[in-house]
């Protein structure tokens, strides 16, 4: 059973907002529709994500989307946290093109895509340190 709705990030919100008061040829409006494409991507994966999701019995599931959570000193977010009477499962997803390599020894994820490398945290790093 879904006990907290996955919602349309406010990001996603409020640059579609900004996108509608901007004139299009107006300097800085690329660069505003260019901003918006990483969460809209990620909130599509998470969307598709939620397809699979669907298939589990709800008497046996709990699924939270979106929680905002704090450890008394700092607040985290999880994409996704299931939940059943044995177990609980966090779920970070991620929609992204390319080819990956991870490096375990560095804590860091590298992304080749459109022969352009880029460095990302080690998302298992994170989600060790977010089950803790």
């Amino acid at each position: 059973m879904i006990e907290k709705e996955r919602r349309v990030p406010e990001i996603i919100m409020q640059l579609h907002a900004l996108l509608r008061r901007i004139p299009e040829m107006v300097h800085g409006r690329e660069k505003a529709a260019s901003e918006l494409n990483k969460p809209k991507a990620g909130f599509i994966g998470e969307q598709k994500l939620d397809y699979y999701l669907d298939f589990l019995d709800e008497k046996k599931y709990r699924i939270f989307h979106g929680l905002r959570l704090s450890n008394r000193k700092q607040f985290f977010h999880m994409d996704t946290l299931l939940l059943t009477k044995r177990f609980a499962m966090i779920l970070k997803v991620k929609n992204w093109n390319g080819t990956f390599i991870l490096e375990p020894n560095f804590h860091q994820l590298i992304r080749i895509h459109n022969e352009k490398e880029e460095a990302f945290h080690d998302p298992i790093s994170k989600a060790e340190h977010q089950s803790r």
